[in-house]
């Protein structure tokens, strides 16, 4: 099967829907770490004023201390993940604005996380491991299902009954 030139130019169209549907994901679990984040740095600043006032004990400060530190730090690295993700997906809408993108290209030249976005975005519900084919494969996902469809009803629109 050859893509057509029609599914070609509307491959951005495509992909910018389906990155649209993940920004809006990422949207709300930026809101939810946001806000766990300022729970933690209220903690952080009430952990402080006990301390301070003396009704908590050194070792019990340090222990809560290290606890929300590590979790702040946590909050931070899914941060960052979220506004690498966007940033590398925008990146291929761009890039799909001027023409089709090469995904073996951009797969070689892509670091790891780079390629764990690609990877999302292409197969979000995962891969599957095939024990009878002895490779991953693709457990029929919505983008290979959305590009089947859309080839489908691009079939069907020349067809007609014969007089």
């Amino acid at each position: 099967m050859h893509p057509t030139a029609q599914f070609l130019a509307d491959l951005p169209d495509l992909v910018k829907n389906r990155w649209q549907k993940r920004k809006e994901r990422a949207e709300a679990e930026k809101r939810q770490l946001t806000s766990r984040r300022g729970e933690q740095e209220t903690l952080n600043r009430k952990l402080i004023e006990k301390y301070v006032s003396g009704s908590l004990g050194q070792e019990d400060f340090e222990t809560l201390k290290q606890s929300i530190t590590g979790e702040l730090s946590s909050i931070e690295a899914q941060l960052k993940a979220l506004e690498d993700e966007q940033i590398t997906m925008q990146t291929l809408i761009d890039q799909a604005k001027l023409e089709v993108i090469n995904i073996a290209k951009t797969w070689g030249e892509a670091g790891i996380r780079q390629k764990q976005e690609i990877q999302t975005m292409v197969w979000p519900e995962g891969l599957t491991y095939s024990h009878s084919l002895g490779f991953f494969e693709p457990a029929n996902t919505s983008i290979f299902q959305d590009i089947q469809d859309f080839l489908d009803e691009k079939a069907e629109i020349g067809r007609g009954e014969r007089i």
